[in-house]
């Protein structure tokens, strides 16, 4: 009893379970019907294709229409719609699937009795479907018994998006909208039609890029509706690819309606230009992907095109063409949201009412109509601000011919042919005639003015391809026969249907004349007229290569100067320079005029063999040893003999770098003057070249140390000697990290950086590193006295030093009254000229200059005070004595005398105890400086506050 109780409550679960499983509403058909909308009505199940009708009609599992996700491969998607004629006589209706892109679709009407009434085989892959097609629609006509019901069936096979909008329509709604359709086509035709034509001609009147581009705009955007209505699939029986066809017409539709928006709202940036084309690009190439993806491909692209041209219509609306701007806006938002509007419903697989068959295609030629207006509106404006620019130059016309006579600049017109019209008295002054009448009288042909037959030419060529020239410069040439150099702008232009030259020309004689003399000062030494060290080493790079590619013969020499540092302390640096530029005249006339002569230092020169002069190196030295050896030196009845050693350097194809074959000779020159020889030539076995490669490795070191901030700053304090001096001084000091982390001495690395050219790149490092840190410290800064910074020769020799220096200057906004540039002094020597230039620019922004190695070599008082330093540093060979030779504390007493007399401060260097600091102060040193005082230390806060008691 128990078991059958419990089997009767089963049965009745599951009946309520059936009864709660989902049932499609039936459409009723009343007496009054008109139309309506069937997807609501529609149960959808998705089985595998073979299955037939039969099969489908047991089957329980239906469910709502509501996605449009495309199918599963091998799949079917059958369709039901339960209709009930609620009248008491037959009704005729007809059965609307609006798509008519989908492959194949089977219609089968079945009555109660379960009877297959009627089946019809529609869609796009189907042959016979011609009388079920009308205006891009599937229509299946049905009718209906008095009080009968029917079930529809519809099996859909397609591989993209099921958009199946189906409407059930009465016989006279059912024409009433293919009226509508077909008037609202009519309407579209007739209206882009017009526009078009009227586009396309007044663009071949008009000349107007962006009228062509919405005439095309109209043309594509009349075949995307015939085509959304599917007429142009059914006309030129494509209707199967009548969605890639309606996508490539929509992309040509934008992009070129983008085109004239980005006309209309000038200057768009370029980046927004780009992404305006990839858009649409993109939306060209959804066309062809599967059409599972097209529709939301191409649904995102053109949401994505339409609110970026409204984006840029409201970012851009500013300027003189308000009007035209907010014209185009409303164009797009009109466009945007009614597309927006209708391609989200298909998404969302709502489809419009019958209202919005006109309403959409009105609203979107609206939108078009009001682009078009917009275009119009531009060009109107643009043309009125064209004729108020014309308004302005007739205004200034008559003003022109005073400007012109007036003119400081020469300004003339000729003819193409050579015909000299008109000339200003400017141009009539620089040519060197007296007058206008004259000038034109005389010139025949404009030809004659170019000093250079060819130079007429090549202003006609230039003027006939680009019709501007600017600035070009053109040797002319005046009335009595000399030359000069003008810079001559000119532009080919129409007057009275004869084209004319139309120029002006400016006189830049004197400023070509400096150029040339920049250029030939940049590369050749300003004492001697030689090349300078930066010329050599570029025409050696070239003869390097040239000898590794060919195995052809270079020799290097190298020569220096024995006794020029006893010509400048005897007789002063005047008469070093004389010896230089007599030495310099030597040499030039000795050697073959095909060698490369150069001075890379104070007393030092080389000479460079290329080719067959290097294999006769041995008759260019002997004649050099036997004019050299004659060669005697005077000066105001004082006679020198010039004492010179010369070494050579062969080139090897062992040899990686052209600095290597230089260091070879200075190698053997050095030995050459060891032995007390003329001549030395450098060999491996000499065993120098060991040095030369430890050389490359501590350049190597360097520039692995500028790569990687490896460098590390340290100070070492100045200390003052006399009572109200300031004491926060310090001498800046440079130490290099090692990859194995050990601290370098600059002694192990700078000589070698010198020789191979990196000393500007070092100092540049150390000064902006330098002037960073106290910009980034202004408490310090606003303490400090003066830093000390040591400057190499290099540095000095190289232009492009002082641009640098002023820009670091002026970026971490540092007074140069903080900052003291110590130059020692064989640096000093090299180019005096340049040195003294290059202190008076410095010291006029408050630098100050120290003299390093005072007392060292050569410097004199002469010297000193050519120099006007602030400073001069006492050489530590001259400080160590002190406490123990007379001679060392009279010679340190005097400089501090000559010192004073200079109104320049003393600073004495390598002061080691205390002893010899009370003794300095005694002699009258301002500062000192040394381990007695203190050893250096990492530029930090720590350090400085240790060290000055902060």
């Amino acid at each position: 009893m128990k078991i059958r109780l419990v089997s009767c409550l089963i049965l009745l679960f599951a009946i309520l379970l059936h009864g709660m499983s989902f049932a499609a509403p039936v459409l009723n058909i009343e007496a009054d019907f008109h139309a309506r909308n069937a997807n609501p009505f529609v149960e959808v199940l998705q089985v595998d294709v073979n299955q037939q009708l039969s099969q489908i009609q047991s089957n329980e599992n239906w469910q709502p229409f509501d996605s449009i996700e495309p199918m599963q491969s091998g799949n079917a998607l059958w369709l039901r719609l339960q209709l009930s004629n609620l009248a008491d006589f037959e009704q005729k209706i007809q059965l609307v699937l609006a798509n008519a892109s989908l492959k194949q679709a089977d219609w089968y009407v079945v009555d109660e009795r379960e009877r297959i009434r009627r089946s019809v085989a529609m869609g796009s892959a189907q042959i016979n479907q011609s009388e079920y097609l009308q205006h891009g629609q599937l229509v299946m006509p049905l009718s209906v018994r008095a009080n009968e019901n029917l079930s529809v069936y519809l099996r859909v096979i397609d591989d993209g998006n099921l958009i199946i909008p189906l409407t059930l329509l009465g016989e006279s709604d059912f024409q009433q909208q293919l009226f509508t359709r077909q008037m609202t086509t009519a309407a579209v035709l007739a209206v882009l039609g017009s526009l078009v034509v009227y586009f396309f001609f007044s663009y071949l009147l008009m000349r107007s890029p962006a009228r062509f581009w919405l005439a095309l705009a109209g043309l594509s955007g009349l075949l995307l509706h015939l085509a959304a209505n599917g007429a142009l699939g059914q006309w030129w029986q494509l209707t199967q690819y009548n969605h890639a066809l309606s996508i490539v017409l929509l992309a040509l539709t934008l992009l070129t309606l983008s085109k004239v928006n980005h006309t209309v709202l000038q200057p768009v940036p370029v980046y927004w230009r780009w992404v305006s084309y990839s858009l649409g690009g993109g939306l060209l190439i959804a066309s062809i992907l599967p059409a599972h993806l097209q529709l939301v491909s191409s649904a995102a692209l053109t949401f994505a095109i339409l609110w970026l041209q409204l984006g840029l219509c409201i970012a851009l609306n500013h300027g003189p063409r308000r009007t035209p701007n907010a014209l185009m806006a409303l164009g797009w938002l009109l466009i945007a949201g009614m597309a927006s509007f209708t391609l989200g419903s298909y998404l969302l697989g709502v489809y419009p009412q019958f209202a919005w068959l006109w309403l959409t295609p009105a609203i979107l030629v609206g939108g078009l109509f009001f682009i078009a207006i917009a275009l119009a509106a531009y060009e109107q404006a643009s043309h009125i601000h064209k004729l108020r620019q014309q308004q302005q130059i007739i205004a200034d016309l008559s003003q022109y011919q005073e400007r012109f006579l007036q003119a400081s600049e020469g300004m003339y017109t000729s003819s193409v042919e050579g015909e000299l019209i008109s000339i200003n008295p400017a141009a009539v002054r620089i040519f060197g005639f007296d007058s206008e009448a004259q000038m034109l009288k005389e010139v025949r042909h404009v030809q004659e003015l170019y000093a250079d037959a060819t130079g007429r030419e090549q202003v006609l060529h230039t003027l006939r391809h680009d019709k501007l020239l600017l600035g070009a410069e053109v040797q002319i040439r005046r009335r009595d026969g000399s030359t000069s150099w003008v810079a001559l702008t000119a532009h080919l232009k129409s007057q009275r249907n004869k084209d004319v030259i139309v120029g002006s020309i400016v006189d830049i004689s004197e400023r070509k004349y400096v150029g040339t003399n920049i250029a030939y000062l940049h590369s050749h030494d300003g004492l001697t007229g030689l090349l300078n060290r930066q010329s050599l080493m570029n025409r050696l790079e070239q003869a390097f290569d040239y000898a590794q590619d060919h195995h052809a013969g270079l020799m290097l020499l190298y020569l220096n100067i024995h006794n020029f540092n006893a010509v400048n302390q005897a007789c002063g640096v005047e008469a070093g320079d004389k010896l230089l530029q007599q030495f310099s005249q030597l040499l030039h006339e000795t050697i073959n005029p095909r060698a490369v002569l150069a001075r890379l230092s104070a007393d030092h020169f080389a000479i460079m063999l290329e080719g067959d002069l290097a294999d006769r190196e041995e008759q260019t030295r002997l004649r050099l040893a036997e004019r050299i050896q004659a060669f005697r030196f005077t000066w105001q009845n004082t006679v020198f003999d010039v004492q010179v050693s010369l070494g050579a350097a062969q080139f090897d194809i062992t040899l990686r770098h052209p600095s290597e074959l230089l260091t070879m000779a200075e190698t053997a020159s050095r030995q050459a003057r060891q032995k007390r020889h003329f001549y030395a030539r450098f060999t491996a076995e000499s065993g120098h070249i060991e040095q030369i490669l430890r050389d490359y490795d501590a350049v190597q070191w360097v520039r692995d140390a500028l790569e990687q901030q490896r460098f590390e700053l340290y100070f070492q304090p100045i200390q003052p000697l006399k009572a109200g001096q300031s004491a926060i001084c310090y001498e800046l000091l440079l130490r290099l990290l090692s990859p194995q982390g050990d601290m370098v001495s600059p002694r192990q690395f700078l000589p070698a950086a010198e020789r191979h050219h990196m000393g500007m790149q070092i100092d540049l490092w150390v000064i902006g590193r330098y002037l960073q840190w106290l910009a980034e410290n202004p408490q310090h800064y606003q303490m400090l006295n003066f830093c000390s910074i040591n400057i190499s020769a290099q540095t000095l020799e190289d232009t492009g030093f002082m641009r640098e220096l002023l820009n670091m200057l002026e970026q971490y906004q540092i007074e140069g009254s903080k900052l003291c540039f110590e130059i020692s002094e064989g640096a000093a020597l090299i180019n005096k000229v340049a040195l003294r230039q290059f202190m008076q620019r410095l010291q006029r922004l408050g630098c100050r200059f120290a003299l390093d190695d005072f007392g060292s070599a050569f410097a004199s008082h002469q010297y000193l005070q050519q120099l006007k330093v602030n400073y001069i540093k006492l050489d530590q060979a001259l400080i160590e004595p002190v406490l123990t030779s007379a001679v060392s504390s009279i010679t340190v007493s005097a400089m501090c005398q000559i010192a004073a007399e200079l109104q320049v401060q003393t600073i004495a260097e390598g002061v080691e105890n205390s002893d010899t600091l009370v003794a300095l102060a005694k002699l009258g040193v301002d500062y000192a400086q040394g381990y007695a005082i203190a050893t250096p230390h990492p530029l930090n806060h720590e350090a400085l506050a240790q060290i000055f008691s902060l």
